[in-house]
């Protein structure tokens, strides 16, 4: 069953917790200045790039936000499959697996 917090019916489902990210997080983010889409979004400044990932209960009914940062010139994950976040020349950090350049 549904909770309620202030007044308002908390959801439990992806679907309605995308809605709800979509509606009232990602405007708040757009103004914070942070690009990208849900569930990876990052902010590329002059000193480094802040990073926000969601990341979704397979149950259901919650999520993990995930906060870091890097150098402004990216970085590579190499334990971790060697996904490469890079800062490219539009500003944006882009992220691509190693060898799939």
């Amino acid at each position: 069953m549904p909770s309620t917090h202030e007044g308002r019916r908390m959801t439990h489902t992806r679907a309605d917790m995308d809605r709800e990210l979509k509606a009232s997080v990602v405007p708040w983010l757009r103004q914070q200045g942070f690009r990208g889409s849900l569930t990876h979004f990052r902010r590329p400044g002059p000193d480094a790039i802040d990073l926000l990932t969601f990341q979704f209960d397979l149950r259901g009914g919650g999520y993990v936000l995930e906060v870091a940062r890097c150098a402004p010139q990216g970085y590579t994950m190499d334990g971790l499959g060697g996904v490469h976040i890079a800062a490219q020349g539009d500003g944006v950090a882009h992220y691509a697996r190693k060898g799939a350049y």
